[in-house]
């Protein structure tokens, strides 16, 4: 084939003539020797070969442990120098000495120590604890008057407790029997329920009193006896405790 004359021309019309430029060839592409693709198989295979090996080990010589941990946790970890497999209800572990630790919420997190021995079949029990409720118990006078009860008892579940103003009392979760004791306030046993999960709670309780004001006059004056002791003159006004009272009013030349 006959070259062809090809020419253009500028802008201030000369001819610019375009040579052919012959085709080169592109470069031999170097493809990787098979030798490397023979290594990398075998490596592979070697690879899945070994973890087959392991695997086949770790299941033939590992012990099955079962643990029961009431109430059921949401979340299990065992750590230690080899790992432990759950299959089913149970985890494949070897001998050795390993950390549980359980996690509920409104529970203590349960971490103890386990020590797994050559026995083919082990079986371990925990319970969670659940975490106590923070309880303030606010007692007042009925009347809401202010006045600060004197005396005061508390028996939580028959068990003593005097606290001190705004104290907390920490008690487990649950329905607690409670007993409020006073020398011139009614008795009053109630029960309470206490969440626990850690948090606060506040009950509040208004106590009758135990008393009532009396009066007594005279004429002409004497000198006023309760239970056969003297407690004043008349006129005369004093609390007494509910209940029976023997009242005397004496004054010389008069019958009592």
């Amino acid at each position: 084939m006959q070259d062809r004359d090809m020419t253009v021309k500028t802008k201030d019309n000369r001819p610019v003539r375009i040579e052919p430029v012959p085709l080169r060839e592109s470069a031999p592409r170097h493809e990787p020797p098979r030798a490397f693709f023979r290594w990398l198989t075998a490596g592979i295979l070697l690879a899945v070969f070994m973890l087959l090996v392991s695997a086949t080990w770790f299941v033939f010589t590992a012990r099955q442990l079962i643990i029961n941990i009431h109430p059921a946790p949401q979340k299990v970890a065992i750590s230690g120098s080899l790992p432990a497999v759950m299959v089913g209800n149970y985890y494949l572990i070897h001998p050795g000495t390993y950390v549980l630790e359980a996690h509920r919420p409104c529970y203590r997190t349960l971490k103890e120590q386990l020590s797994v021995s050559g026995e083919k079949r082990q079986k371990v029990v925990f319970r969670l604890q659940p975490l106590p409720g923070h309880i303030t118990f606010d007692i007042r006078p009925a009347d809401d008057s202010g006045v600060g009860i004197q005396g005061l008892q508390l028996l939580i579940d028959d068990g003593r407790w005097d606290p001190p103003s705004n104290a907390e009392a920490t008690l487990p979760p649950g329905k607690r029997q409670v007993e409020i004791r006073s020398e011139n306030y009614q008795p009053l046993t109630t029960s309470v329920e206490v969440e626990g999960c850690d948090r606060r709670q506040t009950f509040r309780f208004r106590l009758k009193p135990d008393w009532a004001r009396v009066g007594l006059d005279s004429v002409p004056s004497g000198t006023v006896w309760i239970d056969g002791r003297q407690a004043g003159r008349t006129p005369f006004g004093a609390p007494l405790k509910s209940g029976s009272h023997r009242l005397e009013i004496r004054a010389p030349g008069f019958q009592t």
